[in-house]
Formats: structure tokens, C-alpha cells, sequence
């Protein structure tokens, strides 16, 4: 008998064993990575250092929190906060955010000068956003003026 002959039976005769030795460390990390959890907001929390952020991406990191609060949760207070945390600190995308939440909510007098801020930052959104504000609100001021 051959090396190769006894190798082949080898393997005949202990196939099942090899395909459960190969099989059950992936069919497990397929289970593993199909049941971890989402990051919970609380853990996001933790990463975000409270106080006013110290660089850009901890002003990013409270604006995707707010995004994250706002869409999955809709939680509009708390991402009012975070927005606003983000914008304070020159975030011109959580500015643009901050603005749309307040227009939302009809606190379009603030919801402006967070727009007039982004915009200046050149956010093109926030221009698209305050110049809608503006007709709006000029229109309105048409229908209310007598005639």
C-alpha cells in the first residue's frame, strides 16, 4: 500500500470528523456576526466626551449622534442638543441640521440664523434651505399685507 492509498483512506474514513472540525468554527462565526448587536445609543454616548467638543471629529461624532437620535429614535429634544453642541462649535453640517430640526418644530426665526450660518460656511444646503425660508416667508407676508 501506498502513501497516497492510506492517506485516501485515512480520509474516507474519518470525513464526517474533518467536515465537523471545519464546518462548526464557521457555521458558528456565521451565527456570532448574524446576532451581534447594533451599537446602543448609550455606548455612543459614552464615546462622546461631554462639554463642548475639543476637535472635529468629536463635533462629528455629536452630530451623527443627533442624526442617529433624530431618525432612529425620534428623540427631537435630545438631538436638538446634540446638533446644537456640534453647531456651537462650528460644525457646519450639524448647524444645517440644527436649522432644519428648528423649521420643523416652526422656530423658523432660529431656524435662519443657524441656516445663515452654514450657509456662510458654504453649505450649499443650508443656501438652498435659507433662500426657501426667505420665500416662505415673504409670501406669507404677501397673504397677511392688505390688498
Amino acid at each position: 500500500m501506498t502513501l497516497e492509498e492510506m492517506f485516501r483512506r485515512i480520509v474516507r474514513a474519518h470525513l464526517a470528523l474533518i467536515l465537523v472540525c471545519i464546518l462548526v468554527p464557521v457555521a458558528g462565526a456565521a451565527i456570532l456576526v448574524a446576532n451581534r448587536p447594533d451599537p446602543s445609543i448609550a455606548s455612543i454616548r459614552l464615546q462622546v466626551i461631554s462639554g463642548s467638543p475639543k476637535s472635529a471629529t468629536e463635533a462629528e461624532g455629536m452630530n451623527s449622534l443627533g442624526l442617529l437620535v433624530e431618525y432612529q429614535r425620534g428623540e427631537l429634544d435630545e438631538a436638538q442638543t446634540w446638533y446644537r453642541r456640534a453647531a456651537e462649535a462650528g460644525h457646519s453640517e450639524a448647524m444645517f441640521n440644527l436649522g432644519a430640526l428648528l423649521r420643523g418644530r416652526g422656530e423658523s426665526d432660529e431656524a435662519e440664523t443657524w441656516y445663515r450660518r452654514a450657509a456662510a460656511t458654504g453649505h450649499n444646503g443650508a443656501k438652498l434651505s435659507l433662500t426657501r425660508l426667505l420665500e416662505r416667508r415673504s409670501e406669507s407676508e404677501e397673504d397677511l399685507s392688505p390688498g
